[in-house]
């Protein structure tokens, strides 16, 4: 194409030509290598990776013979129960600084507490009217004391039949 183009520039002609003899040189290299050398190649690699795959199997029954060969622990009967023992005080132990540490942060969030001060006089005057007042059901609300009820009917006087007035007293 860079040879029967005539609109291309220099750059662009130079590029091409460029790439299509790297191209060629590739397809060459390709053709070159035989398929017996692939093959070989593959073989090697085959071979090697079977090697590796051995060494792992030796490794895994060397680990299952050194694990038959371990011998388990024996333990007595009142051995047992000290043990069950120590394994609940470890774990009350550890329950105990878990719940600890929670209630010490919730111990941030909470409210200061109240600071105590020493009685003050008005804390004494308040002592002493709520012990001299009687009790708070039979005392009616503060303010002013209610009369109670007259018989008396207020309003006009009743007439004497000549039509005079009476006056009403109380």
């Amino acid at each position: 194409m860079a040879t029967r183009s005539l609109n291309l520039k220099g750059t662009f002609a130079r590029a091409l030509k460029d790439s299509a003899a790297s191209i060629k040189a590739l397809v060459e290299a390709i053709r070159e290598r035989s398929v017996s050398d692939e093959v070989r190649k593959l073989q090697a690699e085959n071979s090697r990776l079977r090697c590796e795959l051995d060494d792992f199997c030796r490794q895994v029954v060397e680990l299952q013979q050194n694990c038959s060969q371990q011998v388990a622990p024996t333990y007595l009967p009142g051995q047992g129960e000290d043990l069950i023992e120590k394994i609940q005080s470890s774990h009350l132990a550890a329950v105990g600084r878990l719940i600890d540490a929670r209630f010490a942060g919730v111990e941030e969030w909470l409210p200061s507490q109240k600071t105590l001060r020493p009685p003050l006089a008005a804390d004494r005057k308040k002592e002493r009217t709520t012990t001299k007042a009687p009790s708070s059901s039979a005392t009616p609300a503060l303010g002013r004391k209610r009369r109670p009820p007259t018989n008396e009917v207020s309003g006009p006087a009743r007439q004497n039949g000549d039509g005079e007035w009476t006056t009403v007293t109380k």
